[in-house]
């Protein structure tokens, strides 16, 4: 990533909702790459100056590298809405549904991703309220938690 800033033609990778994983222990090099990416992502979110936050999240998606990732052919969506719905949605809002050997890192990258771009706009929106935009950071914070629960990582791995 380095320093240069995203445009808006950056995919979010997200995992088919039903291969989320509920109970995932890390080893090797994916849990210290994914404890280090929380423990960046942490940092950033206490970090007051928005443009240090952001310079914090490229290094952290920086650090956590690239994902391999094969798009999913969603032929049903397990869902009420079909798959044309879920499509138009997907492609709208740059998202893209995919496969991987590498879940937890996955969904690590698309949490910083999302941080990222919520706080380019707030840096960009000078009228957004600092109790909401705490409030979303707080909602990124939980985030992390939950999945420090499902990787089964210790306070000690994130310290």
């Amino acid at each position: 990533m380095g320093t240069e800033r995203w445009s808006a033609s950056v995919r979010l990778d997200l995992l088919v909702p039903w291969e989320l994983p509920l109970d995932q222990p890390l080893t090797g090099r994916d849990r210290e790459c994914v404890s280090q990416a929380l423990r960046q992502l942490m940092q950033a979110l206490r970090e007051p100056v928005v443009e240090q936050t952001l310079q914090q999240l490229e290094q952290a998606l920086a650090d956590l590298g690239e994902v391999a990732v094969q798009p999913a052919d969603l032929a049903t969506t397990r869902t009420p809405l079909r798959v044309a719905e879920v499509s138009d949605y997907d492609y709208y809002f740059g998202l893209q549904h995919v496969h991987t050997t590498s879940d937890a890192r996955c969904l690590v990258k698309g949490l910083l991703m999302t941080c990222h771009m919520f706080l380019t706009l707030c840096g960009q929106v000078a009228k957004l309220s600092p109790e909401h935009i705490e409030l979303q950071k707080q909602g990124f914070r939980s985030y992390v938690s939950l999945l420090i629960r499902v990787f089964h990582f210790t306070e000690q791995d994130m310290t």
